[in-house]
């Protein structure tokens, strides 16, 4: 096997071992490394961050001593050059071995290992005890503390009350999450601390940092405009695990150009109220088509980004807010939110991929009722998913 050239962009630690920047490839595969963070679609709350990557040791060389539930920092070179700004924090969950070269007594054996962040904390840990109504940032603080969990910031109370839940056994993270849509929040991970946002707070923030057309690859952007992602007949299902409906709003000249479509989202509302006004935000932003951009792909060694570039983009988290160039497929600039994203090893290149909304089009957990069961899901796994797999 040749000697890998080591890798100057990227370090990695894994329990008590670091591999620094200059002699990363020497041990990991750096262009194995990968970590997804948040979610690609409003319709879902953002996933615990992954991790994964690929560890090759020679025959002669002493077993790596990589443990289940060992710490796993991942880091990419700053904007400068001249230091390092950490991109993930975990730990490890699985660890599998296989040799991928022997002959006469030698050979070489790779270990694929992945880690997950902060939020499996709360998958982990299964709630089995009755959840008092209250409102949603409350339920979701409560859940954290009972986890030990390490949050930068629970809104609280939060915007929104929940019902109660009398006979409470599941993981907690789907209680939080369901408190999250509820208030129609964002709880994700802040590198390695969870964090939850009030919709307010959302809709509210200022813009982290704006981007050229020359800062982005053209080719890989790209928006999808489908009847799938319109509503004009809608309703909010709330209460004790969703079973009754609000008021139906209705758009009737939405209904005369396509036609009645259906559409309710699944909350955990306590008062009618509030389930009457999420319905009417849910009509309001979806009554007409709109151009939904899915992705983006920005590469840190591309000349035209600055060192300040760099460094917002290394600094980038689930829910910040943005502008991003998309002249080339819709004519203008979108103020966008950052909902999920992902980081890579290309080539020895920091590859970023971004997936975002639309600010004005950002009202999350929409349920269709009139989609075609052989269309593709175009933001789950490789988009071969149809519909009817997954309903």
């Amino acid at each position: 096997m040749p000697t890998p050239t080591p890798d100057p962009n990227a370090y990695l630690r894994i329990g008590s071992s670091t591999y620094g920047y200059y002699n990363l490839d020497t041990v990991v595969n750096a262009d194995s490394i990968r970590a997804t963070f948040g979610r690609q679609t409003t319709s879902e709350q953002p996933s615990p961050s992954v991790l994964s990557f690929t560890v090759t040791r020679a025959y002669d060389q002493t077993a790596y001593d990589f443990n289940i539930n060992d710490v796993v920092e991942w880091g990419l070179k700053n904007g400068a050059g001249t230091g390092i700004t950490r991109v993930f924090y975990g730990t490890v969950t699985d660890i599998n071995m296989a040799v991928t070269y022997w002959q006469n007594g030698k050979g070489y054996v790779d270990y694929n290992i992945m880690a997950v962040g902060p939020l499996t904390r709360l998958q982990r840990y299964y709630v089995n005890s009755p959840l008092s109504k209250q409102y949603e940032g409350d339920r979701i603080f409560d859940i954290c503390s009972l986890v030990g969990a390490s949050t930068s910031l629970i809104e609280t109370p939060g915007g929104y009350e929940v019902t109660g839940v009398t006979a409470a056994y599941g993981p907690g993270l789907g209680y939080a999450q369901t408190a999250a849509q509820s208030g129609l929040g964002l709880l994700y991970e802040d590198y390695d601390k969870i964090r939850y946002e009030s919709y307010l707070t959302r809709s509210g923030r200022s813009t982290s940092f704006s981007l050229t057309g020359n800062k982005v690859e053209a080719v890989n952007l790209a928006t999808t405009t489908t009847i799938t992602n319109v509503v004009n007949r809608v309703s909010v299902a709330y209460g004790s695990s969703g079973g009754t409906l609000s008021t139906e709003y209705v758009d009737t000249n939405s209904q005369t150009l396509y036609g009645p479509l259906f559409g309710t989202r699944s909350t955990e509302l306590h008062n009618v109220s509030d389930a009457n006004t999420q319905a009417q935000q849910l009509l309001k932003a979806r009554a007409y088509p709109y151009a939904e951009v899915t992705s983006m792909v920005i590469n840190l060694e591309n000349p035209n980004l600055t060192t300040t570039d760099k460094n917002n983009l290394l600094a980038v988290r689930t829910g910040q807010r943005c502008t991003l160039p998309l002249t080339t497929v819709m004519g203008t600039s979108i103020d966008a939110y950052i909902e999920g994203y992902s980081w890579e090893l290309r080539n020895r290149q920091r590859i970023l991929t971004l997936y975002i909304s639309d600010h004005n089009q950002n009202v999350p957990y929409t349920v269709w009722y009139n989609v075609d069961a052989a269309a593709t899901w175009n933001t789950y796994a490789t988009a071969t998913t149809t519909w009817s797999d997954i309903t």
